[in-house]
């Protein structure tokens, strides 16, 4: 299999090797990490919002495939999973008072696309290494963001349909008041009423 460089835009494969300095890297690697980042490039070489990046050394990144987005998603993650679990203050109101609680056991990413299930989806996750938690997290970003797509581009299609219904509500009024006036427009003037004087009897 081919593993595109950092530079490469010919080939859209989301695991990415710097080619000045990862082949350095790599000759000083037993030969399971070549193996290994070769099944990584397979199992993620679907996935095209995020890439699997090797900078200088085996430590993944995880970076979206916009690159105006700078943002490395592993690292971020990281940081997070190292907050799960434990308790925390924020201050709030008056001087001194506090809020707190606890953090959540599970990212966030985990409970957004599993749910109920993300206890035991985690688990499995913590289980894999390093540079396979990366891929993972690869897949699980597009996943998140595909579902987020798609719900926009529902909601505007839903919002496009009932904008058509209110024009069609709107036509049809205009047509029934059109319908009305043909049928009964006239072009004599409209007479006032007239006050009708009572007389009663014997006056």
């Amino acid at each position: 299999m081919r593993v595109n460089s950092v530079d490469n835009t010919n080939f859209r494969m989301a695991l990415k090797l710097n080619p000045k300095k990862m082949p350095d890297k790599l000759k000083e690697m037993p030969m399971e990490c070549i193996i290994r980042l070769n099944q990584l490039g397979d199992k993620i070489k679907d996935i095209k919002l995020y890439d699997v990046v090797f900078e200088d050394s085996l430590v993944p990144q995880v970076k979206s495939a916009n690159t105006s987005i700078t943002k490395d998603f592993f690292k971020e993650f990281q940081k997070e999973e190292r907050l799960l679990g434990k308790a925390y203050e924020v201050p709030c109101g008056m001087a001194g008072e506090t809020i707190g609680g606890f953090y959540p056991d599970e990212p966030k990413i985990f409970r957004d696309i599993y749910e109920k299930d993300a206890p035991v989806q985690y688990k499995k996750f913590k289980k894999l290494s390093q540079v396979d938690q990366a891929g993972e997290l690869s897949r699980l970003l597009e996943l998140r963001d595909l579902r987020i797509m798609i719900e926009r581009e529902k909601k505007k299609s839903e919002q496009g349909f009932n904008k058509i219904l209110e024009q069609a509500k709107i036509e049809q009024k205009r047509k029934a008041v059109n319908d009305l006036m043909d049928r009964y427009a006239s072009e004599e003037p409209v007479h006032p009423k007239k006050k009708w004087a009572f007389k009663f009897w014997g006056s």
